[in-house]
């Protein structure tokens, strides 16, 4: 079959499945419409819904769960908003800053952790819960000024540009 002959099949195929979809959609034309009036349902009286109940918990942040593959492949998703991680400590970059990585998977990149808290002598290997904001594109003065803190900036010449968690808590969960 030559190529004109198959598009002259393809085009008669689909006229005739047009044609039978405008004879389907005319069945039923003359008979009568029934059904529900706008009237019918807006004559009773509305019913308000009431708030739901405050249980006095704090609101649940986006994401709670451990630093994975998973968390950094979605993390656009959570960018902006506040997240608690659990992760090990990889390196401790200075006093206000760390990197995080999941020891399960050595090929996932570190995450890194700023923060302007008072937290303990933090060690490699250290597993932590650490509750902030996922940002992306980590600038030093960007997050000097946002943080209150003096970084050192050829200790992050290797961050600029990666995604990164302004932490506003951070808890040592176990030792290494």
């Amino acid at each position: 079959m030559s190529t004109r002959e198959h598009h002259s099949t393809r085009k008669a195929a689909v006229s005739l499945l047009a044609a039978a979809g405008l004879a389907l959609a005319g069945c039923g034309a003359d008979e009568p419409e029934t059904g529900t009036e706008v009237e019918d349902i807006t004559e009773g009286e509305v019913a308000e819904t009431s708030p739901p109940p405050d249980t006095g918990a704090a609101p649940m942040t986006p994401y709670g769960g451990a630093y994975n593959r998973q968390f950094y492949d979605d993390r656009a998703v959570y960018e902006g908003q506040d997240v608690t991680l659990s992760a090990e400590v990889e390196e401790v970059v200075s006093p206000s800053a760390l990197t995080v990585g999941d020891p399960d998977d050595l090929t996932l990149d570190p995450l890194l952790v700023v923060h302007d808290l008072d937290v303990p002598d933090l060690q490699e290997g250290q597993t932590l819960e650490v509750v902030g904001m996922v940002q992306e594109g980590f600038e030093v003065a960007a997050a000097e000024e946002q943080l209150g803190v003096d970084l050192e900036d050829a200790l992050f010449e290797d961050h600029v540009g990666d995604p990164w968690l302004h932490a506003t808590d951070a808890t040592v969960t176990a030792e290494e």
